[in-house]
């Protein structure tokens, strides 16, 4: 559940957002659509989070990447859908998980051993 959160929000999954010691924004591929743990507590205490970066290009000053709130929102519309559904998916296939392997698909097998004759099984 906390890893299908930490991709739909955050855009990274859970052992990255958790273990990340560089951050995301150091990191190939996604770089600054990737939110993780260390950025979010960068960002809480007043330091970057890692969603933009600025550069010189002809010796003009430019901001590149969103905000920390609409990269939040980018990431949500971009994975939200599939957070959705694992958040919903998860519980209720361990609930007919659950039920397809209780007692009573083993109660008939019980019956079939005390009609052979065997009072106890002893593992």
């Amino acid at each position: 559940m906390a890893d299908a959160i930490t991709k739909g929000v955050f855009n990274a999954d859970l052992r990255s957002f958790l273990m990340s010691e560089v951050g995301a924004a150091n990191t190939s591929g996604t770089k600054f659509t990737q939110i993780t743990l260390r950025e979010l507590l960068s960002g809480a205490t007043g330091g970057d989070y890692g969603t933009q970066y600025t550069g010189t290009v002809g010796g003009k000053k430019s901001t590149y990447g969103n905000t920390f709130s609409d990269q939040i929102m980018a990431n949500v519309k971009a994975n939200g859908l599939m957070m959705a559904f694992n958040l919903l998916a998860i519980p209720i296939a361990f609930k007919i998980g659950k039920q397809v392997l209780s007692k009573p698909l083993i109660n008939p097998m019980n019956r079939q051993i005390r009609a052979l004759g065997v009072k106890q099984v002893k593992v």
